[in-house]
């Protein structure tokens, strides 16, 4: 009897410490290292956020190193049932993190399971992410290595079936890297078997020009010097051109913005910025003519191929350089698929001479962004290309709009900018407890603080798939991400 009063009060301790493990909900989650890679939208999202989410999982202590811009590396200790977790994430191309999750080695544009990758003999869902061994997280907080790890989550713009695009040129367009062919169409086209995906977070693109690329408007004006003494000061502009008209901004007597209101035309040149007031002195400024938006026509146009020089869509005279990226990018099947239709993308690089249209095919958002800002000796100053819409500018880049819209959070939930795309994170199927966990984190509105993405469940409107356009959708939480109890909202989490 005593047994059974003893295996009786050991069952209960069991199932008693099993319902603690409930309560406690994910934080006992963790079982190893989390190793996100793929789209740099995802890597911007976790490189921010991980330390956020190794917290709410229990660990009593968090650390970040970066090794670059599109690798960096959390550290977590004291984690409940794992002790010390390191949550990687890197910036690739979209396609290679759920090749890598897939442990696919037939298709073809596989890049570290091959004889030549770096990676090869350690399985084919590794992939060279940040070695922690090489990090610095208390004083520097940087790495200086790579490694071969096990990649638990493949980030990517676009569901994997819409890479059906190809590309031929080189691997990182004007700063070579040799011949590159991607190709994702026929028999090369990718699917999800294997794998589960979470797909949250709205995501927008964003058009950039290099400074060169000009037209006869006036566009913007950089206050050079703020002076003193405004109070209602008025801004002019010289010729060659007429009808541009700004207006300044004053605070506390220092001129601190000009606005343009009217871009004017007929201006060949940047023209002068005069600033008059009867009382301030001081203040100067410099106006630009580096165009301010491309229309889809626009953008249908140059990326199919039909025009080359900037002259034939009513700008300055000067020879378009694409610059795109490779099949397999997210940002190209998004730009395939919300501006292109029925145009259809060039597909393969042309370098030529300024009569010819010089396109250029980049592997990643960095290499997209050299080749727009002219960095390299052979893109040309007139470049046009795309990128995630929080991209810093470059030296000689600009950020424009599109359509005359700008890709604000705002304007995408509102359904008035429309070249954006919903992430996807696919794992292994079924879905490990520990992705279930980052799954769930990256669908709550509270834990996105980047000012351009917005969760599903703030839009009101949504994208079917990646080849669908607009449709209604029950927005759940308000921009500030409280619930907006709306019907259908039932069990949607906003904080």
């Amino acid at each position: 009897m005593s047994i059974k009063k003893g295996m009786k009060k050991l069952l209960t301790t069991i199932l008693a410490g099993a319902s603690l493990l409930a309560l406690g909900g994910t934080a006992s989650a963790l079982n190893g290292d989390i190793n996100i890679y793929g789209a740099s939208a995802q890597f911007n999202f976790w490189s921010n956020q991980a330390q956020g989410f190794l917290t709410g999982q229990g660990c009593t202590a968090t650390s970040k190193a970066d090794l670059d811009s599109a690798n960096s590396i959390t550290k977590g200790t004291g984690c409940p049932g794992a002790g010390t977790v390191y949550f990687r994430t890197s910036s690739k191309a979209s396609f290679d993190g759920p090749l890598a999750v897939q442990q696919n080695t037939t298709n073809p544009n596989g890049t570290d399971y091959n004889h030549t990758g770096p990676c090869d003999g350690s399985g084919a869902d590794y992939r060279l992410m940040v070695d922690e061994s090489t990090c610095d997280f208390t004083t520097t907080h940087t790495c200086s290595g790579t490694k071969c790890v096990q990649v638990t989550g493949g980030a990517s713009d676009v569901q994997t079936t819409s890479f059906r695009q190809k590309s031929i040129g080189n691997l990182k367009g004007p700063n070579g890297g040799g011949s590159t062919t991607r190709d994702f169409t026929g028999v090369n086209g990718m699917d999800e078997s294997g794998m589960v995906n979470c797909r949250d977070m709205v995501i927008p693109f964003a058009f950039f020009v290099n400074k060169k690329v000009t037209g006869g408007s006036v566009t913007s004006v950089t206050v050079t010097a703020g002076g003193s003494g405004y109070v209602s000061p008025t801004v002019t502009f010289g010729g060659p051109g007429t009808g541009a008209v700004a207006t300044a901004t004053v605070s506390g007597g220092v001129i601190t913005a000009i606005n343009v209101i009217a871009g004017g035309t007929g201006y060949t040149s940047d023209p002068v910025v005069t600033i008059t007031d009867g009382s301030g002195t001081g203040a100067t400024a410099t106006a630009s003519r580096t165009i301010a938006d491309l229309t889809t026509s626009d953008a249908k146009l140059i990326f199919s191929g039909k025009v080359n020089d900037w002259s034939d869509i009513g700008y300055d005279a000067h020879p378009i350089t694409a610059c795109w990226r490779h099949a397999g990018s997210g940002t190209a099947a998004t730009l395939n698929y919300a501006v292109m239709p029925p145009a259809v993308l060039q597909g393969i690089q042309v370098a030529g001479t300024s009569s010819t249209k010089n396109y250029w095919f980049n592997d990643g958002t960095p290499d997209m962004m050299n080749c727009v800002n002219n960095t390299g000796s052979v893109s040309g100053d007139y470049a046009v290309g795309y990128a995630d819409a929080d991209r810093p500018n470059l030296a000689n880049t600009v950020r424009i709009t599109y359509n005359g819209v700008q890709a604000t959070r705002e304007n995408i939930e509102n359904g008035l900018y429309d070249f954006w795309t919903i992430e996807n994170l696919y794992t292994v199927s079924p879905r490990p407890a520990d992705m279930q966990a980052v799954c769930d984190y990256y669908s709550v509105c509270g834990h996105n603080t980047n000012t351009y993405y917005n969760t599903l469940s703030q839009m009101k409107w949504t994208k079917t798939t990646d080849q669908s356009y607009l449709s209604r959708r029950t927005q759940c939480c308000d921009k500030n991400c409280n619930p907006t109890g709306n019907p259908g909202c039932s069990g949607v989490v906003c904080n």
